[in-house]
Parts: C-alpha cells; sequence; structure tokens
C-alpha cells in the first residue's frame, strides 16, 4: 500500500486539492491525481473516504478520455478497486465528478503489484476556470430538462465544454466552480453566493485556502454573470445596480492579475443571450475592459447551446457545442 503524500513527488494533480491528516483532499469539480505505473496482472485499489451519499468517480486509463470508466461511490469509508487485471505500463487519472457542495472525496493510499514510476509529463499549457453550473455540468446526464435526481449520478464534471477545451488545446485544468454563484448574488439574491467565497480556496468545505503559486495558468476562462440575472427574472421587483457587478467583476479580474500576471482572460458567456439582462451582464463586462483598459482581455457572447440538460441546463451535446464555439473563438483570436 503506497501513502499518497509520501509519494506525492511521482503524482501529478489535476484542480485544486489539499493534503489534510494524511489525506487527500478534493472539493472541486474535475480535480484528481494521475500517476506511471507498470502493474504485474494486477488490481488497482484506492483507500478512499466519501462524503456523498450518491456520485461517480472517473477513471481515464492511458488518456483515454473518451472511454472514461466510472465507478459508483457511496458515503464513508471504502476500498475501492477502480480498475482490475492490469499489466504493463499504464498511465491512470482519478478525478471527482461532482461540484463542492455536493460531497468532498479524500483518498490515502493505493494498492497494486507492480511499481510507481516518474510522474507522467504535464501538458505545455494551464487553464483555469472560474464559473457556475455551466462550468460544473450540472444536469448535463439528464435526459430531460428535469431537476438532476438523484444528483450525483446526472452532473459529470469531465464532459463539460471545460475539459472538452483543456483536451482539444493540449492543457492541464482547474475548474474553480459552483452552482448557483454569481458576481454579485447567486441565484436566489443571496451576496454571500458568489465567486468571491470561494475563488481562493484550495478546499472550499473546510476552508482552506489555496497556494497560487502551485498552478499559475496561461489562460483563465470567466463563464458568471447568469445567476446575477437569474435573480432579476425570478425576484418580483428585483433590480440590479450595475456599478456593483462591475466593482466585483474588477475584483476579480484584478486578483487574478496579480496571481498570474501574464495570463490572458476571456470572458465566454451566451447561456441566456437574446434577453434584455444577458445583454447588461455583456455591456457590463465590456464597459469594464474599456474603462479599465485591461490588456488581452476579450468577452465572447455567444457561447450557446439548446439547454437540454437538466434544469435548462447543458446536456452532454450542448456542452460540445459550447466548447466548439469557444475553441473557433480562441482559435482565431490566440492562434491555437
Amino acid at each position: 500500500m503506497l501513502n499518497l503524500f509520501e509519494i506525492k513527488e511521482k503524482i501529478n494533480f489535476k484542480g485544486r486539492s489539499a493534503f489534510l491528516n494524511g489525506w487527500l483532499c478534493l472539493d472541486f469539480t474535475a480535480s484528481g491525481f494521475e500517476f506511471r505505473a507498470v502493474f504485474n496482472n494486477s488490481d488497482l485499489v484506492i483507500e478512499s473516504n466519501i462524503y456523498a451519499d450518491d456520485g461517480l468517480l472517473g477513471i481515464v486509463l492511458d488518456n483515454d478520455f473518451e472511454n472514461m470508466i466510472h465507478i459508483p461511490v457511496i458515503r464513508g469509508e471504502q476500498n475501492i478497486t477502480v480498475l482490475e487485471n492490469l499489466n504493463g505500463e499504464h498511465i491512470i487519472k482519478i478525478v471527482k465528478l461532482l461540484e463542492f457542495s455536493r460531497g468532498r472525496y479524500e483518498f490515502k493510499s493505493i494498492s497494486f503489484d507492480g511499481e510507481m514510476l516518474q510522474k507522467p509529463e504535464e501538458k505545455p499549457l494551464k487553464f483555469e476556470f472560474y464559473g457556475d453550473s455551466l462550468t460544473c455540468g450540472y444536469g448535463n446526464l439528464c435526459t430531460t430538462r428535469n431537476s438532476p435526481n438523484p444528483f450525483g449520478f446526472l452532473e459529470h464534471g469531465y464532459k463539460t465544454w471545460c475539459v472538452h477545451l483543456c483536451e482539444k488545446c493540449g492543457a492541464e485544468m482547474s475548474a474553480v466552480s459552483a452552482s448557483g454563484q454569481g458576481i454579485v448574488t447567486d441565484c436566489v439574491g443571496n451576496p454571500n453566493g458568489t465567486i468571491e467565497r470561494y475563488y481562493n480556496m484550495a478546499l472550499p468545505s473546510r476552508l482552506v485556502k489555496w497556494d497560487f503559486s502551485k498552478y499559475v495558468p496561461d489562460f483563465v476562462f470567466i463563464n458568471l454573470g447568469a445567476n446575477d440575472i437569474n435573480y432579476l427574472r425570478f425576484i418580483e421587483g428585483a433590480t440590479m445596480d450595475w456599478s456593483v457587478f462591475k466593482a466585483n467583476a474588477k475584483k476579480l479580474i484584478d486578483e487574478i492579475r496579480s496571481n498570474a500576471p501574464d495570463c490572458k482572460i476571456v470572458i465566454a458567456l451566451g447561456h441566456d443571450k437574446g434577453s434584455a439582462p444577458f445583454d447588461s451582464v455583456v455591456n457590463a463586462y465590456k464597459e469594464l475592459i474599456a474603462w479599465e483598459n485591461y490588456k488581452d482581455i476579450v468577452v465572447y457572447d455567444d457561447i450557446t447551446c439548446n439547454q437540454l440538460g437538466g434544469d435548462w441546463h447543458p446536456n452532454l451535446d450542448d456542452d460540445y457545442m459550447m466548447y466548439e464555439k469557444l475553441y473557433n473563438h480562441i482559435k482565431e483570436d490566440f492562434s491555437f
């Protein structure tokens, strides 16, 4: 049995994570770890502690993203056999598929018959995504627009538009997102439900801060604003002070710039395109960028989809549609 903390030099950590009391703890969507090993006709078993009532663990074998293996998990401590009868050299990636508000995962050790090798090479680019349910993959495994139930088996954080984009561009991924969150307010008008709550967190569920030096992105994608306008739609008489929206967006952008001075920032919007509130969100971002004379920031307002997933969110086809639209933009503007 190999303790993950003791072999951490041979592991690539995916997304944000932290060790607590000897356990590798994961909160954010698509966070996890990757290693390379030689197996001698062996199963791979992970010592786990799951704080979620239902959900899926994603296993990627030899970078075969399209054929990810899904392992159902249950609450509590357990040894999970994630792969069987492995022979020869393989790269294994293990990722959390749920967002932090729906549970946290902990891993202490891995066991197999074989030998750990040096960790795989990281991809040359680093992407980071700040977003809400559209970034988490909320309801994207739903076959109707009904609310996801059971939730943990209908949200797939590794089949989102973000992951497709990273795979296409050859980039590492970090997704800092939570359903319902916004720039000024969450989807029900709570001013505490914003990106500011978790921007600087490694583990939001336990208020563990993130060390930004561990992951310095080349590109940052912001997909926030949909919940701010949901608040306007669903609460009678609600209004938005767009100067506050711009001030909060400026704070986020300035913090991103302070931690990654050379990164390019992309505002990727479009889920609610065509409505007056959506136009106001787009205009607020554009006015802020022009007023502050920000460098290397672009706004794309046409990252649309058919909203065929749970609660009118993207389904898997929609996620792919959003990725293609965004990729075509950055391919042209940034020469991918």
